[in-house]
């Protein structure tokens, strides 16, 4: 395979891991300002046994797997990939993070058990995870565009300014610039 063949297949794969992770972005940030009036529950079973749960709730991202804290019914939905959604709550017993879960730090915690366990992540976190290819993709994109459009060298970014026949640092000779005429002072 050509070298500019796997660069295409590259920035193609690059593009829509970007794009999957700006989609992911704006459903966390979606769900967590949902999350203070209501709480989604993704119900999934790998198998007919235990079901795994993922609930946002109270700015949080909490996943259960094994048993699994019930709201309002007496077990899981019975289909393979379930979600419901309930008013959040403010008060009463119920809460989906167990009474035994640490949240001392900055609202992440972990409870495992011998077959079950619970996983909470605060809404914020996740958002950044998701937030950080595309900014690095449209900080990287807005750094080519600048080197197109400016007295840079596209192969390397030299500055071309002192010669702008040829680039001194890797002897590429840039394409022909268009030229703007410059707008008369008011």
């Amino acid at each position: 395979m050509s070298r500019m063949r796997r660069h295409a297949m590259r920035s193609c794969l690059l593009k829509l891991l970007t794009a999957l992770s700006m989609l992911l972005f704006v459903a966390t940030v979606a769900l967590w300002v949902r999350s203070d009036s209501r709480e989604d529950y993704f119900w999934w079973r790998a198998s007919s046994e235990d079901p795994a749960q993922l609930v946002t709730s109270r700015g949080r991202m909490v996943f259960h797997w094994g048993v699994v804290p019930l709201p309002n019914t007496d077990e899981p939905p019975p289909g393979l990939l379930e979600h419901t959604t309930e008013p959040a709550r403010r008060t009463g017993n119920f809460d989906v993070v167990s009474d035994d879960l640490d949240l001392s730090f900055a609202g992440f915690g972990t409870a495992v058990r011998t077959k079950s366990g619970c996983v909470v992540v605060p809404c914020w976190f996740v958002a950044l995870l998701t937030a950080l290819t595309p900014g690095w993709w449209s900080v990287r994109h807005d750094g080519r565009r600048l080197r197109r459009l400016s007295v840079l060298c596209a192969e390397c970014g030299y500055d071309i300014r002192a010669t702008p026949g040829r680039c001194p640092e890797c002897g590429t000779s840039p394409a022909p610039q268009k030229t703007v005429a410059p707008q008369p002072a008011r």
